[in-house]
Formats: structure tokens, sequence, C-alpha cells
């Protein structure tokens, strides 16, 4: 109950806004002014025991206990290795210089911060220095997530894990005819850039070229300029390099005789001869220098400045498991159940900057997948992923089935498949409506992920995961339809109102059907069945009762079965569970698929016909009973304190399987998941990654 409570108590903070810069979410509930001022009250400098100052600290690879580069670490304070180790004076982006680690990329961001004053001050807070109120405590801002993998190694990037912004990534030899507009459009906004050249061995890490540029290092991009050049434009870009020294020394450079032949008054801005890492080069000798360039483009959140323009963030998460697991394209039988979003595109970005094709709506996609490096320790990597994209020619609201996807091609996608934590790709689309597929390359690979969508312009465009909807309206007989012959009568003979009757006189007729595999029916079903049909409540069956079950289950559902069963292998595969509960009449959500997919497929993701058609009675008796509860047919629930206790097991089935928005319990003094008895232990077993909306 712990965990459903704490589910539900998660949801409900989510959408009040808690984790976002206004409601930031403290460490384990700890607060900086009351440890800070502890420290100061007792004189000792604070120890972390969340994150000691010991060998796993550093990691276990690279940096691990075993390694020589380890080997001989003392830990000092900071004030034993420098009198003032914070800003000092202001921060310029010339102030951060690399020392003997391998930290380029961290410290390239942190140089690209102080580009702008108040996102740095967002990260690190203004109010802490080792002089006044030094209690050996600082507090800074990261994206919900206060550690790195709880360790220094993990700090092998910095832009996301800084800003929570979301990075896209430029091969510069098939760079796109319009990066240099995309660099001056994302320096305007705000956002922030590096670059590095590529080694092809790690002993060239590091290596300076003969024009002074170091390989498999990062710099910071710090502006673009065009300037006026013999009579013609030249595009130039400013870099720095975060040792604070080592410049290029090819054109453009401090002393290049290039300056002599531009406006003077250009040249008196642009050309500062410094020793300071920082240098100019043209936007030709960029692409033909350096291998990559990445860009973190920053988020509403990120900023709240009115001078720059932010983008717009469409979050989404969701997870792969068993039958909601599709792989990449290739997997034609199983691409269609991954997870599908759609996105309304509808303002067209602006062209007059890029100056490149028809008018369209510029969006960058990026699915990151969610505590993969937590899990790093464990063995398990990266997945492969990657996204396409497709155009929705009418509107959609249900998840897309098989057949759409047939023989059609996306309108973009990333480029391939790759095992990093997030891909992404910024795409021009005309507007409309179109589903995003985040996928991994293979099909039943479980994992957690975030899609996240990032528009230039303000548009009104929303994003809605396709299928997100529950509904039912199972075939309900007529107690008139078919015939009462004679196999009826006998087998409402045998059954003497008993489950163990059912279950033999049912196990009798379907084990001579040829086309189900078929083992019996479990004692559950069974007793399913007379729960769903007990119309007076005394635990047996009558006739009229047993003619609609027998209805229900002896015709409509093994012709369902047995025309989902595509490959004729005698059972289905718990992605076509999907396809066979739509034609019995269910529409359910990625979420419910999921439990159907955990609670009723074998190790090999198969489910038997007992188990479908377990399946199928569970779905109709909640369905039943949420028509009971909703009472205003307007999809809400409510229940008073007085009357949950009597609704216990229910209530909860009906939770868990999502078919409902909201539920009120009227003066509820603590979390409604306390309220529910002790007996539904066994059903949130039964449903471990079942989900409420609340």
């Amino acid at each position: 109950m712990a965990a459903l409570a704490a589910r539900v108590s998660k949801q409900q903070a989510a959408a009040e806004g808690l984790g976002s810069n206004q409601k930031a979410v403290k460490y384990l509930g700890q607060d900086f002014e009351t440890l800070r001022q502890k420290c100061l009250d007792s004189g000792v400098l604070v120890k972390d025991p969340e994150f000691p100052a010991s060998p796993p600290a550093l990691d276990y690879e690279d940096l691990g206990p075993c390694s020589p580069q380890t080997q001989g670490i003392v830990w000092k304070q900071p004030v034993e290795l420098c009198p003032s180790p914070f800003i000092v004076g202001g921060a310029t982006r010339t102030d951060v210089c690399q020392g003997v680690l391998g930290d380029c990329w961290l410290l390239a961001a942190v140089a690209s911060l102080t580009l702008n004053e108040e996102l740095l001050y967002r990260v690190d807070p203004r109010d802490q220095n080792f002089q006044e109120n030094y209690g050996g405590i600082f507090h800074f801002q990261k994206p919900k997530k206060p550690r790195l993998n709880s360790s220094y190694e993990a700090l092998a990037g910095g832009f996301e894990d800084f800003t929570g912004g979301i990075s896209e990534f430029y091969e510069l030899k098939t760079s796109p005819a319009s990066l240099f507009q995309i660099i001056r459009k994302a320096l305007r906004a705000g956002s922030l850039l590096a670059c590095s050249i590529d080694v092809s061995s790690a002993a060239a890490a590091e290596a300076i070229t003969s024009r002074k540029l170091v390989k498999s290092h990062a710099s910071s991009v710090t502006g673009v300029e065009e300037v006026d050049f013999r009579g013609h434009p030249e595009k130039l870009m400013r870099l720095r390099n975060p040792w604070g020294e080592v410049e290029w020394m090819g054109a453009w450079s401090d002393d290049a005789l290039e300056w002599n032949y531009t406006d003077p008054r250009q040249k008196e801005k642009l050309d500062k001869k410094a020793e300071d890492g920082e240098f100019w080069m043209s936007f030709s000798d960029f692409l033909r220098q350096f291998s990559r360039l990445e860009i973190c483009n920053l988020t509403l959140d990120s900023l709240s400045s009115e001078e720059v323009h932010k983008g717009n963030l469409i979050l989404f998460n969701g997870y792969y498991t068993g039958s909601t697991a599709g792989g990449c394209q290739h997997s034609a039988a199983t691409y269609w159940t991954n997870p599908q979003f759609k996105i309304c595109l509808d303002e067209v970005g602006d062209h007059q900057e890029e100056s490149i094709g028809e008018p369209g709506c510029t969006v960058l996609l990026g699915p990151l997948q969610k505590n993969r490096r937590r899990q790093k320790r464990m063995g398990q990597g990266m997945l492969s992923i990657a996204d396409a994209v497709y155009k929705l020619e009418s509107h959609r609201d249900e998840h897309l089935g098989r057949v759409f996807f047939l023989g059609r091609q996306p309108s973009t996608h990333s480029s391939t498949y790759v095992n990093l934590r997030q891909v992404s790709a910024r795409v021009q689309l005309p507007p409309g409506e179109y589903v995003v597929v985040p996928s991994t390359f293979g099909p039943f690979k479980d994992g957690d992920f975030c899609l996240r969508v990032f528009s230039e312009k303000k548009t009104k465009a929303l994003g809605v995961e396709i299928g997100d909807v529950v509904a039912g309206s199972p075939h309900e007989p007529h107690p008139n339809e078919g015939q009462e012959d004679g196999q009826l009568w006998s087998l409402f003979e045998k059954l003497a109102g008993k489950v163990n009757e059912l279950k033999m006189a049912l196990n009798e007729v379907f084990s001579k059907r040829t086309d189900i595999k078929f083992d019996g029916f479990n004692i559950n079903t069974c007793r399913e069945m007379i729960s769903l049909m007990d119309s007076n409540g005394t635990g047996t069956l009558g006739l009229v009762e047993f003619k609609m079950l027998w209805l229900k289950i002896q015709k409509p559902s093994p012709s369902i079965y047995w025309e989902t069963d595509y490959n004729h292998s005698g059972t289905i595969d718990a992605h076509e569970m999907r396809t066979a509960l739509k034609k019995a009449g269910f529409t359910l959500s990625n979420q419910v698929q999921q439990t159907i997919s955990m609670r009723y497929a074998c190790s090999k993701l198969g489910i038997d016909f007992d188990s479908f058609l377990a399946c199928m009675i569970c779905l109709e008796t909640l369905f039943k009973l949420f028509s009971l509860l909703n009472k205003d047919q307007n999809g809400i629930v409510r229940l008073s304190l007085a009357e949950v206790s009597g609704f216990d097991k229910l209530l909860v089935a009906v939770l868990y399987v999502g078919l409902t928005q909201v539920v009120d319990i009227g003066d509820a003094p603590c979390q409604p998941a306390c309220l529910f008895s002790p007996f539904l232990y066994s059903f949130v077993n039964i449903y471990p990654q079942g989900g409420i909306h609340w």
C-alpha cells in the first residue's frame, strides 16, 4: 500500500508543478539553510553521509579503486587548494580554466553558463562563498536529479545535467546547409554550444594540432559574426578552449592578416588579442577542423528573461515492457505496439532566419533513456534507441494498428539506432498532426524513457499519447439468442451449482477444439465467470445465467482468439492482445496493456486461451462495476468514507486498470490508498505496474 500511496502522491505533485524551478524538490528532504546553520552553530564543516569522500565517490571503472589514476588520492577542502575557490568579482567566459583532470566537457559547460548571468545564478545561487557563513556546504540546481549517478566519473558531459535543456548533435562533415543560421539563432536564444575533434585512438586524446587545436577536447562556442572581408561576407565563429590558453593559429586568429582587410570598427570590436583561450576562425575552417557540435536548447523553465526567445517543451513519459516494446520498423509484427505520441504543429518557424525550403514548423525530438546510468553497476548498458515521425492524414485518438505502418515510410526519423542516453534530431515539418514513435532496436526490451519535443515557436500545439483512452462495450448476448440444445442442458445438469463442476464441464467441451491450444481452465477463471454472471449473489449460476455465460464464451471468444493467432500456433502473443481485446469491444491504454501482459502472459510472452478468457471476464466485471459506481455518467467516481469499506476490492481493481480518471473520497483525512483493507495486498502484487489516474 505504501508504494501505491507514493505513486498517487507523485502523480499529484507532478500535476502541481513539483520539480520545476519554482517548486524544487529537496533531496531526501534536506534543507540547505537548516544544514548550513547547524554547521555554523557547531563549528564543524559538513560531511555528507550520502556522498562521503571515499573511493566509491570517484566511480568503479576509469576512476575505480584499482585504477592507476586514483592511486595516492588525498581528499582536501577547496580552501586547501585555493584561497577563493568560488566566483570572485563576477564571472566571465574566460575565467574558467581546466587543470589536469580530463573534465573539459564539464568546464566547457561552465564557461558557456557564464554567457548568461541569469542561468549561471540559477545553477549556482549567489548566497554562498568560502568566507561569509562558510560551513562546508553549498547548494546548486540541476534538473530534478540532485546527483549524477553518485560519482565524479559521471561528469562526462555537462549541458543537459546543468540546465535540464535538450541537446542536439551535429556531425560537421555532414552538417545541414543552414547550420550557421542554426548556430546564430541558438546563441541568440541563450542556448549553450560546444564542439570537439574526434580521435582514432585514446593515445591521440588531447593531442595539439599544428594549428593549435586540441583533439578529443571540448571547446565552447561563444559567438558568431558576419564581417565584410574584401568586399564579400565572411562567416566567423568565436570559440574558447577551457584550458585558458592554446589558441587557433590559422585564419582570423588573434594576429592573422585577415583582420587588416575588414572594417576597422569591426576589427576593433572583435579582434581582442589576449592569451585567454578564446579565438575567432572562419566558419568554413570550423567545419573542416572540428568533428562534432552540441547545441543545448533551453526551455521555458530554464530562464525567465524576456530578452531571449525560449522554446516550448512537451514532455511525455513512458516505458517499454512486454507487449509495448515493439522494436524497430523491421519488426513488422510488433512495431505498431510501441508507445505512440501525437503532436500538433500549427505555427511555422522563422524561416527568414534560415532562408531555406518551404515554410514549416521546426521541432527538436529527443527520446531519452531514464535510470540507465543508475543500472550501469549492474551490467545493464544503454539500449539502442531512435524515433520516427508519421503524418496523420485524419484526426486519430486511438492507438495506430499494424495496418497503418505496413509499407508506410515515416516523414522523418533518427538517422540510426544508437546506444546513447539520448538521441535527438531537428526536423522541419508542414503544419498538421503527427505521431512520434520512439522505439528500441530489438523488441521486448524493458526500459523507462521520456520523449521531449522542443518547438521554437510558442505554438498552441498540445501533445497526447495516442491510445491513452480506456473504453469498453463487450458483446452482451440476449437470453433469447441461441438454442437450448441438448449440449447446453447436459452441461447445466453437471454443474450442481459448484465451481469445480463448472470447470470440469467447460474443460470437457473446450478440450475437443483443435483450433486453439487448451490445457484446461484454471479454477480462478471459473470463479471469475461465476462472479461475473451471478446476479443474485448466491455464488451459483441459474439456467439463464449459465446460458448467458455460455453464449459469451462458446463462440465469440474462441473465434476472436483464433483470428488473432496470426501464425496459428494455438496461442497468441502478448503484443497481439490489444487487437484481440479490441475485437472483443475493449479499447485500452498502453498502461493497461502492460498490466495485462504482466498478469496474463507467460515468461515467453504468450497468452493461452484460459488466460485470454480470464482477462476478458475480469475486464467485463470491472467495466460493469465502474458503470455502477459512475452514478452521474461523467467519468468520475465519488465515494464517501462510509462507502469505501464496502467497495475495497472492486474500487482498487477499477483504479488499477485505469478505468476512471478521477476518484473523490469525501473528507478523507489521509491518502486514500491508506484506507484500503490488508486484503488488497494480494491485488497489488498481482498488478505491480497498474496505473492510477487521479
